[in-house]
């Protein structure tokens, strides 16, 4: 609740809970106390509803056979007022049934706020400090310190493991940037994530990584790499380099021409396979595992 009365996010509540949330109160702590609690909490969430006239039913009745009336209805409530996760204390129950809607735990939801607190910060807690090329023996070598990235997993929703590991939504890394490339995974179904790069020598990077399965169930996968420091441009000769695990060799790479904003690769992968994914800057570099 303070979360929400701080307006780091804004909150929610079905307008079946509502009724829901006033009887327990009421037992628990008398009618008095209750409706000033109610009142309390009622004026920092917004009460949502739904008309089910406009929802699939039969979708609503599967999910009730599978998590019982009350779970149902919130993720039911959740889907139609166009929400972006519903945090539940049902949250396991959903996850393992494999819903497609994001889901969230009391505990998740606060563990994202060191992440959240780190943005006020003057050196955010996420950067990622860079040695210099010559102490990384070669680009595998800094692989064997790294769980691979799994592209699964955010194909399934779940971002949990990629916000462990620094990777970010894209409005929190580049919401406030203009770039060429910007509308692009706008225009593309799937999900990305940013992943935020500061070199040794004070310039910063991001590299978008955007993921969508095909109607042949391959995974699409597209790469964009942007200077987010000044000067906006990314410097000239950078790399952006795929490299086959298995082979160890390079699949295709892209190279920044001087004036560019951002550089991009585009390829496919089944499930399962591997590769790495190489950012050559100067002379610094960095390599990242990935799993699909």
């Amino acid at each position: 609740m303070e979360i929400i009365e701080s307006q780091r996010m804004e909150g929610y509540v079905a307008k079946a809970t509502v009724a829901k949330f006033f009887y327990y109160a009421k037992i628990l702590r008398g009618e008095k106390d209750a409706r000033e609690i109610f009142s309390m909490v009622m004026g920092i969430l917004k009460e949502c509803s739904v008309d089910y006239t406009i929802l699939e039913k039969d979708r609503l009745y599967d999910l009730i056979e599978l998590t019982g009336f009350e779970v149902a209805e919130e993720l039911v409530y959740a889907i139609a007022n166009n929400l972006e996760a519903l945090v539940t204390l049902n949250a396991q129950k959903l996850n393992y049934i494999g819903s497609s809607f994001p889901v969230l735990s009391v505990e998740q939801v606060l563990d994202r706020q060191p992440l959240e607190d780190s943005f006020h910060r003057y050196e955010p807690i996420y950067e990622l400090k860079v040695e210099p090329e010559t102490s990384l023996l070669n680009p595998w070598q800094t692989e064997l310190d790294q769980k691979p990235v799994k592209l699964n997993n955010w194909l399934r929703n779940d971002f949990y493991d990629a916000e462990q590991e620094n990777w970010y939504p894209w409005e929190d890394i580049l919401g406030r940037i203009q770039y060429s490339y910007r509308d692009a995974p706008r225009h593309i179904k799937g999900v990305n994530r940013v992943k935020k790069i500061t070199w040794d020598n004070g310039c910063q990077m991001a590299l978008v990584v955007h993921v969508a399965i095909e109607s042949n169930n391959e995974v699409d996968i597209l790469l964009q790499l942007y200077a987010i420091s000044n000067p906006n441009d990314l410097p000239e000769n950078t790399k952006l380099v795929v490299l086959d695990y298995d082979l160890s060799e390079t699949f295709i790479e892209a190279q920044s021409q001087l004036g560019d904003l951002g550089i991009q690769l585009r390829f496919r992968a089944d499930y399962g396979d591997k590769f790495s994914v190489k950012i050559d800057y100067d002379k610094f570099s960095y390599t990242y595992l990935f799993m699909v």
